[in-house]
């Protein structure tokens, strides 16, 4: 029905201006009601699907709508009441979306650079920092100046390490990053932010792990393309997480965080990249990112994380091992630990299984003791029980 209506009035409407003027009930910088506001958001929807009075027309309409309806909606945002504020902003916010994606760039970055002039002014900004954010979400995935996509992921990691407002974190964690990494053109930027940030200001690591998990299907291989063009004219490589130490890095802290959820969004990554791994038919082996130690990591099989006795604690045992334990790798994957490579010396150990042995003794290192104690319970309980059956 709400389509219908829609399409009826849109047939009616023969220009933008008796559009605006149907649906906002006032002129230009007139302040809108937030119902009224999502049925703006909800026709422009529909008119950015295409068919409606051609492509100039519907650039004009959004271009008004942007500028004349839903920018004076953030603008008036901070004198709304707190309980409808949210609901307003994020209207207004899905409404601007729809119109940097008619208009392109040229609207995007004019936003953009009106959401970061008032974050930089703190209390004094025409904005609310809320609005801010949730607006260069909207218009993230348009941005395309070099100085103004570096400008606006280093305002966002910035926020992203502040501790005294939990709720601008959140939404910087949840909406913004994850907005950012989505263009092409920020992938490379958000990705190195996080992954590789300075020595003097680390990411908190919960945090990072939320970005990560919100952009999981861009930073593993699968339909993702790492931004920029390689050398020489090749195509663009993708953007493997799996072999990033500096990813491995961070879900190992999150695999040894005290926090639930941490650990759940580490072990979601883990099995991702597992996913990743066996579906490719491919180890996975780290290679020295600049600035950081290399990182060698090899995953066999989804069996083994659950195996370890302080993941175990934490983590629902899978269906494969209802009657046992899980069943040993296939060959050609169990003789990567077994076989040296060529020029190692008779009774070395491989290679594979010196990269996998230095992997477990950080991570077990870094397990937290009650949970060792735990696990090791858990563990020495679920054999005890495979004994007596």
């Amino acid at each position: 029905m709400e389509l219908m209506l829609a399409d009826a009035l849109l047939s009616r409407c023969p220009d933008s201006a008796a559009l605006l003027g149907a649906v906002c009930a006032g002129g230009p910088g007139e302040a809108l009601s937030v119902e009224r506001t999502e049925t703006l958001r909800f026709l422009l929807q529909r008119v950015a699907g295409g068919g409606w009075r051609g492509e100039d027309e519907a650039r004009r309409l959004a271009w008004e709508a942007a500028l004349g309806r839903c920018f004076p909606v953030l603008l008036g945002s901070g004198s709304t009441p707190a309980e409808g504020r949210l609901r307003l902003v994020r209207a207004a916010c899905g409404a601007l979306r729809c119109c940097a994606s008619l208009c392109g760039p040229v609207l995007a970055e004019r936003l953009a650079r009106e959401a970061l002039e008032s974050l930089a002014a703190g209390p004094a900004g025409r904005l609310q920092p809320e609005a801010a954010v949730e607006l260069l979400a909207a218009v993230a995935p348009w941005l395309a100046e070099a100085t103004l996509l570096e400008r606006t992921v280093g305002g966002a990691l910035t926020l992203l390490q502040q501790e005294e407002d939990e709720d601008k974190t959140l939404l910087v964690a949840g909406r913004l990053l994850p907005a950012l990494g989505r263009n092409s053109a920020a992938l490379g930027r958000v990705w190195k932010g996080l992954v590789f940030p300075p020595e003097s200001a680390p990411q908190p690591v919960s945090r990072t792990l939320l970005v990560l998990s919100a952009l999981s299907e861009a930073v593993f291989p699968a339909g993702a393309q790492q931004p920029g063009s390689g050398a020489d004219g090749e195509a663009p490589r993708p953007l493997d997480a799996r072999l990033s130490s500096g990813f491995w890095k961070v879900v190992q802290r999150g695999l040894t965080e005290s926090d639930a959820l941490c650990r759940k969004r580490a072990r979601y990554l883990l099995k991702r990249a597992v996913d990743v791994s066996e579906k490719l038919h491919a180890e996975c082996t780290c290679s020295p990112d600049p600035g950081n130690d290399l990182f060698p990591y090899f995953w066999p099989s989804s069996g083994h994380i659950s195996a370890m006795p302080a993941v175990r604690a934490h983590a629902p045992p899978p269906a494969d091992e209802a009657n046992g334990p899980p069943p040993p790798p296939d060959p050609q994957r169990r003789a990567g630990l077994v076989v040296r490579s060529s020029g190692q010396v008779k009774g070395m150990c491989p290679l594979l299984g010196i990269k996998l042995q230095k992997f477990l003794a950080a991570f077990f290192t870094n397990v937290p003791e009650e949970e060792k104690i735990d696990g090791v319970w858990n563990a020495q309980r679920a054999d005890s029980t495979l004994r007596m059956k």
